[in-house]
């Protein structure tokens, strides 16, 4: 019998699916599904939880359109207000499912995102930042001053939930599951045609568009994205809260979300739901000071400051370069001691 050449070829090793290598996240999720549907939660806590749970799905939105692709939004706080009003309109007023009433808000959401990036096509910098400010400036006179559509500044109450969901835990647990897969998705977002398209339009538009990218249809997609989520986020919130109001979803709300994203990172949706939940908790943690007049304040803004002064990355880039670094440290090769020199030299 002949030996086996060596020439043959050597089997090569098949990558685990997707799934099944990302199958830590999926156990985590389950767990934190788990937990919010198990553990007893006070109304207070709850109300925390499902802000925090809520508020970071729409900040995903900015970790796409503006850390993916580049392009400041200063107008999710409108595309969440109508999700919110889409949900809540339509189960008070209406009497539709909500089932219906969440994708229909997420569909309106998105529609005003596309129309906002198409607008935008030419513009960037303070230009853009300007005509997002004006549509959500618009969003919000509409919902104020167009009391036979929205109710006015006296906003939605009795906001229903699915059946499912009555109950505050379990539409809890929900609304982990629908952030969980969000994440996901964003997470993997770049891996993707679309991502590697956005990332190029980031870098530079000249040359994404001389490689053959579609920069116009990129930048829609981009808006579009983060609309959808902010319109499915402020769906959640309304079944949460079970009331909307005009003054929920001002300008001042959209600050809030691009300070969120820009704390915690807005290249990595970990980073922005690390943002999410600190600039949720702060509040909650300094609560003590509030007997003092503007303390409470100067602290909160203080630490806003510092951390973006030291942390230009945001809390998450700041880990994953510290972490990068020590792999580095650990796999650099350790440095060649000198020759000792010969007896009598």
């Amino acid at each position: 019998m002949s030996a086996p050449s060596e020439n043959l070829p050597m089997p090569v090793a098949r990558p685990k699916p997707l799934l099944l290598r990302h199958s830590p996240y999926f156990i985590a999720a389950a767990i934190l599904v788990v937990l919010a549907a198990g553990l007893q939660f006070d109304g207070y806590v709850l109300n925390i939880l499902l802000q925090a749970t809520t508020f970071s799905i729409a900040v995903f939105g900015l970790s796409v359109v503006l850390g993916l692709c580049g392009q400041i939004n200063l107008a999710q706080a409108a595309f969440f207000g109508l999700g919110a009003y889409a949900v809540g309109l339509g189960t008070v007023d209406l009497h539709l499912s909500y089932w219906i009433c969440l994708p229909l808000g997420c569909l309106v959401a998105l529609i005003a995102g596309a129309f906002l990036g198409m607008s935008t096509l030419r513009l960037g910098g303070h230009y853009l930042a300007m005509v997002t400010i004006s549509f959500q400036q618009i969003v919000t006179l509409v919902m104020i001053n167009a009391i036979w559509l929205s109710h006015g500044p006296d906003g939605v109450s009795n906001i229903g939930r699915p059946e499912l969901f009555r109950t505050s835990q379990s539409y809890l647990a929900f609304c982990v599951a629908v952030l969980a897969i969000v994440g996901y998705l964003v997470w993997h977002l770049p891996d993707t045609k679309l991502g590697r398209a956005m990332r190029a339009v980031r870098d530079n538009e000249l040359a994404a568009g001389v490689n053959g990218i579609d920069v116009f249809r990129t930048k829609v997609y981009a808006f579009a994205l983060c609309a959808l989520l902010g319109g499915l986020a402020g769906g959640l919130f309304a079944g949460g809260f079970a009331y909307v109001s005009p003054d929920q979803f001002s300008f001042a709300e959209s600050i809030v979300f691009l300070t969120m994203s820009l704390l915690g990172g807005v290249a990595s949706p970990i980073g922005s739901a690390i943002g999410t939940g600190l600039l949720i908790l702060i509040p909650e943690w300094l609560r003590f000071l509030k007997s003092v007049p503007g303390l409470y304040l100067a602290i909160y803004g203080l630490f806003v400051i510092l951390i973006i002064r030291f942390m230009p990355d945001g809390i998450w880039g700041f880990v994953s370069a510290a972490f990068e670094r020590w792999r580095a440290h650990i796999k650099a090769p350790p440095a060649a001691k000198p020759a000792a020199a010969a007896p009598g030299k």
